[in-house]
């Protein structure tokens, strides 16, 4: 986020520069299946830009934001264009239609539960640690006040007290005396901004509770129609709300002189760093945090060491993934939420036994064309490979490429992105060569003379 800000508001970095570097930030999240942290920035981003213009309004150009986005959004399609034309292939057939209704108990409720998921672990785990409780009660109530039937981990933003505690004394500050305040409202015509700031704070709430007056009609469009754990997307507070606790914080911090601004500088530091630590009072009854990999491990080592992993076979469901794999055998029910979380749109033909078991014409492995380009390919979702197809399956089981067919369409998709990325790459390195050249004529240039 701090990142977008930079290449958005400094105006030192060439707006081409600017939109290249940023397309590429979006484009690694789309490939990093990041489309919900996408959706968690732009509701970010829409609620900093009016506070920025609230506090600085010289530093916000409009004229340059549109323009990098327009540039930067543009090529990240370009770049993402190989993978997003895969993935709304393989959704024509598994679209994930998901919609989350919750049962809030009124709207000043509900905004009550918002704030303790930005309090979460940091804020609410030593309270009911120092009423012995295990934390388990947690979870209770994060359900109770959002009325989302999730566990703790969906629920915890983690924000520091600290950051309410500036706010909440800056507020304070307001009250008692607004005209002192009353340019934030007047100068630059900064009531649109407070307009804009409320419209888009409003929007977010309703993105979190999966209901209002415009998220039933959004959440029918692309891509979020298949997103849901709406509470998740409180997250797109945090940033503002550090940024405004940073600006006041940054305001009483001027009028400290030397050492005694030294002093209380450590100290509100210190004070905002400590409750992390109180992510270590939360018991295992409330979130699991074993991160048991030891048998992944062996198995990458066994791989690097030369090993084969061959798949023969179809396995029983009960075996982890990394025992499957060091059995040679893939598990018989995935674990694929686009199928649902308990595979209830997930279909096979195959059973247990050899990959090579052969019924009515074709091997016990399913065809994974047919999940992504069955026309192409003479297939369909879930239908095994035929015994035509036997060394298609045989480089398949061995982890190669077994040559099924690709539309047109995606192979120059594929040239595009590839193409693409190689280029923003290029450009950036020459860009960055030349920056430093100028720097090193500039560093050597003699000094004026007094």
């Amino acid at each position: 986020m701090a990142v977008l800000f930079v290449l958005l508001l400094d105006s030192t970095l060439p707006r081409r520069v600017a939109g290249v570097i940023f397309a590429i930030l979006v484009a690694i999240i789309i490939q990093q299946i990041g489309y919900v942290v996408i959706i968690t920035f732009a509701l970010s981003l829409l609620i900093t830009f009016p506070l920025l213009y609230i506090y600085r309004p010289e530093i916000v150009s409009w004229k340059r934001i549109i323009a990098i986005i327009a540039l930067g959004g543009s090529l990240a399609l370009v770049i993402s264009a190989s993978k997003i034309a895969a993935v709304f292939a393989f959704m024509r057939f598994f679209p994930r239609q998901v919609a989350d209704t919750y049962k809030s108990p009124g709207i000043l409720v509900s905004l009550f539960g918002i704030l303790c998921q930005l309090l979460g672990t940091m804020g609410l785990s030593p309270i009911l640690v120092a009423e012995g409780s295990k934390g388990a009660i947690l979870a209770g109530l994060m359900q109770h006040l959002t009325g989302a039937p999730y566990e703790y981990w969906e629920y915890d933003m983690s924000m520091s007290p600290v950051v309410f505690g500036i706010i909440i004394i800056a507020i304070y500050s307001f009250l008692k005396r607004p005209k002192r305040y009353s340019f934030l409202f007047t100068e630059h015509k900064k009531w649109i901004a407070w307009i804009v700031l409320f419209f888009f704070t409003w929007l977010t709430i309703e993105f979190i509770l999966a209901k209002g007056l415009m998220y039933p009609y959004i959440s029918k469009l692309p891509i979020l129609s298949s997103l849901h754990v709406n509470p998740r997307y409180t997250a797109a507070f945090l940033f503002p709300m550090a940024l405004i606790a940073v600006i006041i914080y940054n305001k009483w911090m001027g009028k400290l002189p030397g050492k005694k601004g030294t002093s209380v500088f450590l100290f509100v530091n210190v004070l905002t760093l400590i409750p992390l630590s109180t992510y270590f009072l939360i018991h295992e009854d409330l979130q699991d945090r074993s991160y048991n990999i030891t048998e992944s491990v062996k198995t990458y080592a066994a791989i690097r060491a030369g090993a084969t992993v061959n798949i023969t076979g179809i396995g029983n469901s009960s075996i982890s993934n990394s025992q499957a794999l060091d059995n040679h055998v893939s598990n018989i029910h995935p674990y694929d939420p686009i199928f649902g979380y308990f595979d209830e749109a997930f279909h096979p033909e195959f059973q247990v036994g050899s990959i090579w078991d052969i019924s009515d014409g074709f091997y016990n492995m399913t065809n994974p064309s047919g999940y992504v380009f069955p026309e192409i390919n003479n297939s369909r979702p879930f239908e095994r490979i035929p015994v035509s197809e036997k060394t298609q399956l045989q480089a398949f089981a061995g982890h190669r490429d077994p040559g099924w067919k690709i539309p047109l369409y995606q192979q120059i998709l594929d040239w595009v992105s590839g193409l693409s990325a190689a280029c923003v790459t290029v450009f950036l390195s020459f860009f960055g060569l030349r920056s430093l050249f100028k720097q090193a004529r500039f560093n050597r240039l003699p000094l004026p003379k007094e």
